[in-house]
C-alpha cells in the first residue's frame, strides 16, 4: 500500500509542478508568441481522413487488445483449468504481460533494421509477419486443449472415467447420473475424437441443486453437474509410492467437473485409497492454510494431463513475445502515416 500511495502522490506533484516543455508550459509559450496555438480538432480530422489510419488502428487493436484480453483472463484460466493455487496462477498469468519488459523493444529494433534494409516496406512487412506469427500462436494455444474435457466442457462417455464405487459412496448416485448432459452434444472440434457438452453449473449460486432451490445436501444429478473437489496426497517411499484421495464435502469445495479451486483447509476429508477402498473420514496431511481441490478422477481433464501446463506456458511465452513485438512494430509505422497529425495517429492507435 505504501509504494502505490507514494507513486500516486509523486505523479500528482509532477502534474502540478512539472513543465510541458523545457522552455515552459504550452499556455505560457502560446501567450508569449513563442509557440503557435494548435487546433486539436483539425489535427484529429486530418488523421481521421487518412485511409491508412484505419488498418493501422485495426493492427494495433489485434495486438494491444489481445494483450489486455489475455491479462484479464490468463490468471483465471490457470486457476480454474490447472491444479494451481491462486498465487502460482497469478505468477504464471503475469508472465504474459511481463514479456513487455523487452519484447516491445525487440519489435522496435526489428522495425528499424528492416527500414535500413528495405525502407518503409520493410517496416510494414515485418509488422505483417509478426502479427501472423502472433495469430498462429493464439490458435496453437487453443488447439492444445481444445479436445480435452475442462470446467466448461464435458465429454460424451466421461462417466466411465470415474470410480463408480467412490461416487455411489459419496453421492449415492452413479457417475452416469452425475455427468448426464442437460443440453445437446456439440460434436468434435478440429478433427477430435469426442463429442462435448457444456456442463450445467450455476456459478452465482453453486449450492442450488434443484429448480425449487431446496438444499437437501450435496447431491449431483439434480439439474446440475457439480461434484465435490478432492485433494490428492502421495507419499513416496523406497520401492514405490502410496496415494490417498481426500474428498472435501463442503460448500466451498463444490465445483464443475474437471475444475480446480483453492479453499481454506477444512482439516479432514473422506479418504479413499488408490484402488477406491473407503478409508472413512481422516485428517488431511498438510498444515497449509489453503489447499487446492479439484476433479482428480478423470485422467483426460486438462488439469490431470501430463505436460499440458508446460506446453501451455511455452506457447504463451512465444504468443506474448509476438504480441509485444507487434506493438513495437506498429509504432515504427506510425510516423509515416501522417506527419501533420502524428499525435492523433498515435492516439488512434491506442483506441
Amino acid at each position: 500500500m505504501i509504494v502505490p500511495a507514494a507513486m500516486i502522490i509523486l505523479a500528482t506533484l509532477l502534474v502540478m509542478k512539472g513543465r510541458d516543455l523545457p522552455d515552459g508550459n504550452y499556455k505560457e509559450l502560446e501567450m508569449s508568441g513563442a509557440k503557435q496555438k494548435g487546433n486539436g480538432s483539425l489535427v484529429f480530422l486530418i488523421a481521421a481522413c487518412n485511409i491508412n489510419t484505419i488498418p493501422l488502428m485495426i493492427c494495433y487493436a489485434t495486438c494491444f487488445g489481445v494483450e489486455l484480453t489475455m491479462n484479464n483472463k490468463a490468471v483465471l484460466y490457470f486457476y480454474e483449468y490447472y491444479n494451481l493455487s491462486k498465487s502460482l496462477a497469478g505468477v504464471l498469468g503475469a508472465c504474459f504481460g511481463l514479456m513487455n519488459l523487452f519484447a516491445r523493444s525487440w519489435g522496435g529494433l526489428l522495425s528499424d533494421w528492416t527500414m535500413k534494409k528495405f525502407g518503409i516496406r520493410g517496416r510494414v512487412w515485418s509488422l505483417f509477419v509478426v502479427q501472423v506469427f502472433q495469430g498462429f500462436m493464439c490458435l496453437t494455444l487453443g488447439l492444445l486443449t481444445v479436445n480435452m474435457p475442462g470446467p466448461v466442457r464435458m465429454e460424451r462417455g466421461q462417466a466411465s472415467k470415474y470410480p463408480a464405487g467412490v461416487f455411489e459412496n459419496i453421492y449415492n448416485v452413479t457417475p452416469e447420473v452425475t455427468f448426464q448432459c442437460y443440453g445437446g452434444y456439440e460434436g468434435p472440434l478440429f478433427g477430435g475424437d469426442g463429442d462435448f457438452c457444456k456442463p450445467k453449473f450455476d456459478k452465482k449460486d453453486p449450492w442450488k441443486f434443484s429448480p425449487s432451490g431446496e438444499i437437501a445436501g450435496a447431491r449431483p444429478g439434480e439439474d446440475q453437474n457439480g461434484i465435490y473437489g478432492a485433494y490428492k496426497h502421495t507419499v513416496e517411499f523406497k520401492g514405490g509410492s502410496e496415494t490417498t484421495t481426500y474428498v472435501v464435502k463442503t460448500k466451498a469445495a463444490w465445483i464443475p467437473p474437471c475444475a480446480s479451486k483453492s479453499i481454506d483447509n477444512p482439516g479432514t476429508g473422506h479418504a479413499f485409497s488408490a484402488d477406491g477402498t473407503d478409508l472413512g473420514v481422516q485428517k488431511i496431511p498438510t498444515d497449509a492454510e489453503k489447499i487446492v481441490v479439484g476433479d482428480v478422477w478423470n485422467p483426460d481433464c486438462v488439469r490431470n494431463t501430463d505436460g499440458a501446463l508446460g506446453r501451455t506456458m511455452a506457447v504463451i511465452v512465444f504468443f506474448s513475445i509476438g504480441v509485444q513485438m507487434a506493438e513495437g512494430l506498429t509504432y515504427g509505422v506510425v510516423p509515416y502515416v501522417s506527419r501533420p497529425a502524428l499525435g492523433a495517429e498515435i492516439g488512434r492507435a491506442h483506441v
